[in-house]
């Protein structure tokens, strides 16, 4: 599955798309904690031995210590942007808590450390990564979240057997064996996630009556790599269900901001769909909706980064371009009232935090989800080796309302096909379809 980055919406929150991270990496002097297992030969074991050093931690193995890990607890700690993730630790904390208070994972508590701020920098990154490893010698991180994630950042926490899960946008999250996305890897190329496109074509057909055969839809997207890969999605999910593709270009500028959207709208509105994609940049999202709008089209405009809880009664003006668009969303909304959603917002109360599911607490909630139930599958007797073990045949088990079925480590190569789809109403978001999962299938063949 290949899906690009301007997709996931945490960086709605500062109006801009999650393009390919381009910040260089800074120096850092830490040392990283010694594998328990043989690197493999060649390259790997060079860069393995080079990163260790005399007297670290153990990550585990016979007659050592296992890092992070004591007979009644566990040291977890998180990786974020979290001026754009706002909430973030609030949702972790929350999840963690509901497992201390309900006596642990097999009987030992979680140590969480908290979420390391990367202030969006990739030199940053890596040296909190390397500060969890190290000076906090944590068993595993979660969640992990960032733009900024890089390889860099991931490779070390490969080569320290640190497990890590959060939101699998990042190249960290495939063919990693010790990355864990909590809905899977996102930007494979092999498999189709058929969740970005299946639940707009049901809930438009459910509206309007209309056979999904009968489905005209318009894909306008960003004129980078990116975009061209995901309209590559798109057009493989609407052929394969026997809608019609009626444009699909690939030309709004990714690298300036554009000022008039009207032509892009007027070449759309020309083909006559009933449905229009607007794979692009937060902020052109708003512009390209008002531009369709004002060209006359009035059918459902989707895109995939303005699911913002907060976002439409934070800024009116951005509430009143949106009107009546969709956005299919990763993220379970709030607005649908499910189990999920009131056991988020309980365990938020109970450590003194507001009820209110931010995107944020809800990342981080799902991430910390996630990794319980992978420690569980784990064992008593803990290390990152048993991790391991059990990560070779393990299905996370899904909360009605919540995040869908993720397992491992199928999904370690292909996204949890799971989506919901909300629409934009006056201040607030009305939920369309529920979460729910579809199919992924090989993009070729």
């Amino acid at each position: 599955m290949s899906t690009h980055r301007r997709h996931w919406p945490g960086l709605a929150v500062a109006a801009v798309a999650l393009l390919g991270a381009c910040s260089s990496s800074k120096s850092s002097n830490s040392s990283s904690v010694a594998p328990t297992t043989t690197a493999s030969s060649g390259a790997a074991a060079t860069t393995a031995a080079a990163v260790t050093t005399a007297g670290s931690t153990a990550a585990g193995g016979a007659g050592g210590a296992v890092r992070g890990v004591t007979a009644d607890s566990i040291k977890v700690g998180g990786i974020a942007e979290s001026t754009v993730y706002v909430g973030i630790e609030d949702g972790v904390r929350a999840r963690f808590e509901r497992a201390n208070r309900e006596g642990g994972v097999n009987g030992r508590k979680i140590d969480y450390v908290g979420v390391k701020d990367d202030g969006s920098d990739a030199g940053r990154d890596l040296d909190v990564t390397r500060q969890l490893a190290t000076s906090d010698g944590v068993f595993a991180v979660a969640p992990v979240v960032s733009q900024v994630f890089l390889p860099q950042s991931s490779d070390f926490l490969k080569l320290n057997q640190v497990p890590f899960v959060g939101w699998g946008f990042m190249p960290g999250f495939c063919g990693n064996e010790f990355g864990y996305g909590f809905n899977g890897c996102l930007i494979g190329t092999d498999f189709v996630n058929s969740g970005l496109v299946d639940p707009v074509l049901e809930a438009y057909s459910q509206r309007s009556g209309k056979a999904i055969s009968d489905v005209k839809v318009a894909l306008e997207s960003g004129d980078d790599v990116t975009g061209k890969s995901g309209a590559a999605q798109y057009l493989a999910v609407v052929n394969k269900r026997g809608a019609k593709v009626v444009y699909n270009e690939q030309n709004m500028p990714s690298q300036t901001q554009t000022t008039d959207y009207s032509p892009f709208a007027q070449a759309v509105v020309a083909t006559q769909p009933d449905i229009v994609y607007a794979s692009v940049r937060f902020a052109d999202v708003i512009g390209f909706s008002a531009a369709l709008r004002q060209a006359g089209f009035q059918g459902p405009i989707v895109n995939f980064v303005t699911y913002v809880p907060g976002l439409l009664q934070a800024q009116p003006q951005v509430a009143q371009a949106l009107q009546g668009v969709w956005v299919n969303t990763q993220i379970p909304p709030s607005e649908g009232n499910s189990t999920a959603t009131k056991m988020i917002a309980a365990d938020l109360q109970a450590i003194g935090k507001q009820p209110f599911v931010t995107l944020g607490a809800s990342v981080g909630y799902w991430s910390a989800d996630v990794l319980i139930q992978q420690l569980m599958a784990a064992g008593k007797d803990l290390t990152p080796a048993s991790f391991q073990t059990a990560m070779k045949n393990f299905t996370y088990k899904p909360v009605d309302g919540g995040i869908g079925e993720v397992a491992f480590p199928k999904d370690q190569n292909q996204a949890a096909p799971c989506a919901a789809v909300v629409e934009v109403k006056g201040q607030a978001y009305e939920q369309v379809l529920p979460m729910k999962c579809y199919e992924s299938f090989p993009a070729k063949g």
